[in-house]
């Protein structure tokens, strides 16, 4: 039988001399302790009242795609209200710019000077579509380069190639408008004595959403052939 522990005549404090590693780990652990439940405590307040400002996980994702593409619209009627950007005055933001397609890294066929950039097949997902890696847009003031000009939507005409195919393109030479984020860049030439309309300022496309309208296309145009698939 284990007697209880008590104090010495005349020294009250003998129990704790005693015990006194096992209070020492408890002075120890004890502080710990509440800080750990005091932290644990603060972080779920703060959790909690970020996560009343967000919608619910999955109702977010569904909605994510379809707030993104309001928030475009909304901003191409802004572009739309005012005239378009001059490329050689464009500064980082979205812009809309008109000028002609002038040149690219690649083509897929055509007739020299009117080589097709991109192109899909009419009413086809914008996956399938294929382009040039790089284009270049110019306007008077000066030139911009177009980047993944394959993932943009584009608005032309369809053209026949058959009575069961069509396809819509984009040839060198098409007079467009494009909408983008504007990637401003030194500025520069193919070569030292070029003027200021002939530098590329930056490029479009390689930040958000692209979307291309044909304006004009020259009168010797002519549908580029499809490639096999």
């Amino acid at each position: 039988m284990i007697e209880p522990l008590l104090p010495e005549a005349g020294n009250p404090f003998a129990i704790f001399s005693a015990s006194g590693r096992q209070l020492l780990w408890f002075a120890i652990l004890v502080p710990i302790a509440l800080l750990v439940v005091w932290y644990a405590r603060r972080e779920f307040r703060r959790n909690r009242g970020d996560t009343s400002l967000r919608p619910a996980g999955r109702l977010f994702l569904r909605s994510s795609p379809r707030v993104r593409e309001q928030a475009w619209r909304a901003q191409i009627a802004r572009l739309e209200a005012r005239p378009p950007t001059a490329i050689a005055a464009a500064t980082r933001a979205p812009v809309r710019v008109v000028g002609l397609l002038r040149s690219a890294s690649g083509n897929l066929g055509g007739p020299q000077g009117n080589e097709c950039v991109w192109r899909n097949r009419a009413g086809a997902r914008p996956q399938s579509a294929v382009g040039a890696e790089l284009v270049i847009l110019a306007d008077e003031t000066g030139r911009v380069g177009i980047e993944g000009i394959e993932a943009a939507f584009v608005i032309a005409p369809a053209e026949h190639h058959s009575h069961h195919h069509e396809n819509v393109s984009l040839y060198l030479g098409d007079r467009v408008e494009v909408f983008g984020e504007f990637d401003p860049e030194p500025a520069t030439g193919e070569n030292e004595k070029a003027t200021s309309a002939e530098l590329v300022y930056g490029t479009l496309g390689a930040r958000g959403p692209l979307e291309i309208r044909l304006v004009e296309r020259a009168a010797s145009g002519v549908p580029c052939e499809p490639t096999p698939s």
